[in-house]
């Protein structure tokens, strides 16, 4: 019966809202907020009615034990069955917990960033955003860590807007950067999140900002040419989207009049990043609104297998032609420049 669910539902509630495994302890807190419960008689004794559905994991922590059995609770088809379970009631009960946390310690951004991320997962967590819009806002926009990424950078990076526009109403400067020069929509660009680079966009996001230039190598052992391949160096937010196959997040950015010839750290365009790594449909995309093909996209297409990619340049005429014999993608002497730079550094 729903009654004799009653202690067990309490527990799912909360294991099927969190986004991460909570600590045994953490899950008890969270239920105290609400309910006056006994510890070593009705906690316990609840996981252990509930002990072939949850499985324990590292640091003291709980999780329910399968997907599939989160589903099936949840599933709108089990609604009005005994053991449905709300996935809004355990949002609101997380939510209340964070609260207190934050409460008790305004400057803990992790708290505040759970809060958010609770808050704005279910129209119901509307209580709580007044009480979210009275933390001090140098307490949300500060720095998190050594590589001086925020909250907003964080929630750029997650599926959920509606977290991401009430961090960012916290923020003077929408385009904060982080170590390497990396914005919030450049984030949200790169992880191809069309709703969080479309939000950041109409509150002002510059989407032809350029990340920062490559450190000069502290020896030959590290090649800037390498590197390239997975950093993104003096690039936009349409480098990033090109180089990840984020079709949609180009055709927003070129319905932006975005630009996609401007050339990155290592002399590569968009469309160029996109033959690379063998992302077809952004690669005719943005040929369609003029962007240049030649021999070197074809040779890098090739070399890494992308035959469609292959076809489709030749296709437009490009005519297969030799590559440069150091093995480079165009760089314009910037590898000659490196070398050079690093010797003046050793004398």
């Amino acid at each position: 019966s729903r009654e004799k669910f009653k202690s067990a539902l309490a527990v799912l509630e909360v294991l099927v809202s969190s986004f991460e495994p909570l600590t045994i302890d953490g899950l008890f807190d969270v239920l105290s907020i609400r309910e006056e419960i006994d510890y070593e008689y009705d906690f316990v004794y609840t996981l252990k009615s509930l002990s072939h559905f949850i499985t324990y994991g590292r640091d003291n922590t709980i999780s329910l034990f399968h997907l599939s059995f989160q589903e099936w609770l949840t599933s709108q088809e089990n609604l009005g069955n005994p053991y449905y379970v709300s996935r809004s009631h355990g949002h609101v009960r997380l939510s209340e917990y964070y609260m207190t946390l934050v409460t008790k310690n305004p400057n803990s951004s992790e708290n505040i960033y759970r809060l958010a991320q609770h808050i704005t997962f279910d129209q119901k967590g509307n209580q709580f955003l007044d009480q979210f819009r009275a933390i001090n806002a140098s307490f949300i926009n500060s720095t998190i860590d050594n590589e001086n990424r925020t909250l907003l950078h964080l929630a750029a990076n997650k599926k959920n807007a509606k977290a991401l526009k009430l961090i960012g109403s916290s923020f003077h400067d929408i385009d904060c950067e982080d170590k390497y020069g990396f914005t919030p929509a450049f984030v949200a660009s790169i992880n191809g999140l069309l709703e969080n680079v479309d939000l950041l966009l109409r509150q002002g996001a510059n989407m032809e900002h350029r990340t920062k230039p490559p450190p000069l190598p502290n020896s030959f052992s590290w090649d800037p040419i390498e590197r390239s391949k997975t950093a993104f160096w003096n690039s936009t937010m349409m480098h990033a989207a090109a180089a990840g196959g984020h079709s949609k997040v180009v055709l927003l950015l070129l319905e932006r009049n975005a630009s996609f010839s401007g050339l990155n750290a290592v002399n590569l365009t968009a469309i160029e990043l996109a033959a690379e790594n063998g992302h077809l449909e952004v690669v005719e995309i943005l040929y369609e609104r003029g962007a240049r093909l030649h021999h070197l996209s074809l040779q890098h297409a090739a070399f890494n297998g992308h035959t469609d990619v292959v076809e489709f340049i030749q296709s437009v005429g490009v005519v297969d032609r030799c590559m440069s014999c150091d093995g480079s993608f165009s760089w314009l002497g910037n590898r000659t420049r490196y070398q050079a730079a690093s010797s003046d550094r050793k004398s």
